[in-house]
């Protein structure tokens, strides 16, 4: 015979569990007694212990117990529920304030220096003559002759096209854009600058502009004396060269650098004066470009480019 330790209720079949409740039945002899199975709740109740969890070992059917641990109360649930989100939110808002920013300017960074890098040097080019701040005739000479030797020095340089002095003095005196200039003049770009000279000092500021894009590529402000008016020359012309992002070899570099038609600063000056009157193509202009170009001679005989100005105003006469 079977009984259910629950209901007492006792079964002859081959029945396992209780048809009421659904209890593991035992063997009749093995059955506890009501007050063994039921006296756990009211001990536990008297005494005010946790409450006891009746379950039973599903292989012998016997009833075991064990007390139930209180758990945690619900507003310390919330807060480490509520706690995942909000780290996340606060995860989000740096990412967005922080890396996010500078990820964008080290990206735009890192293109800008690859397309400047990786961008075609410029083949083409103009010299505007100088503007003269003084407005002084007597220093027109060293503003029109620094110009024309940038314009001279650059055309050495190789895989440049550099407009020729006769096209653009053509804006000399005249109140020119730059950008306009240069599509004139089928270029790329164009170099502009502003002549002061004060006393025995000499300020040269220079703007190159790229004419396609319409921006500046450089700027600078040259200060020497007069005396130098030949070394200031030659270090615009090399810091143009540089700004050009032309592809020199070492030895074009060296020759640029090194070519000079004379180290003698006064022979230099008498030239540029030579060569300002003999612009002027008249019979005078001419006797005046003579007398410039023998003084430089006496200077520097071995000046070449003095004894070819000679040759030009004597064609011409």
């Amino acid at each position: 015979m079977k009984r259910c330790p629950t209901c007492q209720r006792t079964y002859t079949d081959e029945v396992k569990f209780c048809r009421v409740d659904g209890v593991t039945l035992v063997n009749d002899s093995a059955a506890l007694s009501e007050s063994e199975a039921t006296r756990v709740l009211p001990e536990s109740r008297a005494t005010g212990e946790a409450p006891t969890e009746m379950f039973r070992d599903p292989g012998e059917g016997k009833l075991t117990t064990s007390a139930l641990s209180p758990g945690p109360p619900s507003a310390a649930i919330g807060r480490k529920s509520m706690r995942g989100p909000k780290l996340a939110l606060l995860v989000a808002l740096v990412i967005l304030v922080v890396v996010v920013p500078t990820v964008i300017v080290i990206a735009g960074y890192v293109s800008y220096r690859h397309a400047r890098n990786t961008e075609v040097a410029i083949d083409s080019i103009a010299v505007l003559p100088f503007e003269n701040q003084n407005r002084d005739a007597s220093v027109e000479w060293l503003s029109d002759g620094i110009t024309e030797s940038i314009i001279n020095n650059l055309a050495q340089l190789p895989n440049l096209r550099v407009s020729p002095r006769s096209t653009v003095f053509h804006y000399k005196s005249t109140q020119v854009d730059p950008l306009a200039a240069g599509k004139e003049l089928g270029v790329r770009a164009v170099l502009s600058g502003r002549f002061r000279q004060t006393s025995d000092d000499v300020t040269i500021s220079v703007e190159l502009v790229d004419v396609r894009d319409n921006k500046q590529l450089w700027g600078d402000r040259f200060h020497h004396k007069v005396s130098d008016a030949l070394m200031m020359q030659q270090e615009i012309s090399q810091q143009i060269s540089e700004q050009l992002r032309l592809q020199l070899s070492e030895t074009e570099r060296q020759k640029m650098m090194a070519k000079r038609n004379t180290t003698n600063a006064e022979a230099y000056q008498f030239y540029l004066k030579g060569r300002y009157f003999w612009n002027q193509r008249s019979g005078q202009g001419f006797r005046n470009a003579i007398e410039q170009f023998q003084q430089a001679i006496d200077r520097d005989p071995t000046y070449a480019l003095a004894f070819t100005g000679f040759a030009d105003c004597y064609s011409l006469l």
